[in-house]
């Protein structure tokens, strides 16, 4: 994991950019992290085949604080990206979940509030890393997941455009 360790942060802002070094990284698991400074750069990705969210191989590095934004086809807002997630990381006994605020509450009945609140722009949940008698960090996941304010579906997405708003041609 030491290839990539910025050795001068300047020679790490030429090189970083590059989609070769990228590819490179990529293909060895390696991110230029260290504990004096950021990463210049922040990549985003996907899930792939698995899920689509890309959460879960953040679970697998252990990631500390995990931001997913979900817009997959999920019509019915049945949380369908994010149970898969939570199944997977524990059928690979990566993690577990709890919910930060209380932690006697289940992750189910906290998932089914967010599905029926839709005043609720995110959800938050504890991530306990490890299994059995591995060692164990607490990591965190915010989940946003697309769907539309309260109030939206009576009304048609072009209703609360002014005339000519589109071409440009305003009254």
């Amino acid at each position: 994991a030491l290839f990539f360790t910025p050795l001068a942060r300047r020679l790490m802002m030429l090189i970083q950019p590059s989609p070769l070094a990228r590819m490179l990284q990529m293909a060895l698991v390696v991110t230029p992290v260290t504990r004096d400074a950021p990463p210049p750069y922040v990549y985003l990705g996907d899930g792939g085949l698995l899920e689509n969210s890309g959460c879960l191989d953040l679970l697998r590095r252990r990631v500390r604080t995990v931001l997913v934004m979900e817009s997959g086809d999920d019509p019915e807002f049945d949380l369908i990206s994010l149970k898969i997630v939570v199944r997977l990381a524990q059928e690979e006994r990566i993690c577990s979940f709890f919910v930060p605020e209380d932690p006697r509450v289940s992750v189910a009945e906290v998932l089914e509030r967010f599905q029926q609140d839709d005043s609720r722009t995110y959800l938050h949940l504890g991530v306990l890393y490890g299994w059995g008698d591995a060692p164990r960090e607490r990591g965190d996941i915010f989940w946003m997941q697309n769907r539309l304010p309260r109030g939206w579906e009576a009304k048609p997405p072009w209703a609360t455009l002014e005339p000519g708003f589109l071409t440009g041609r305003r009254r």
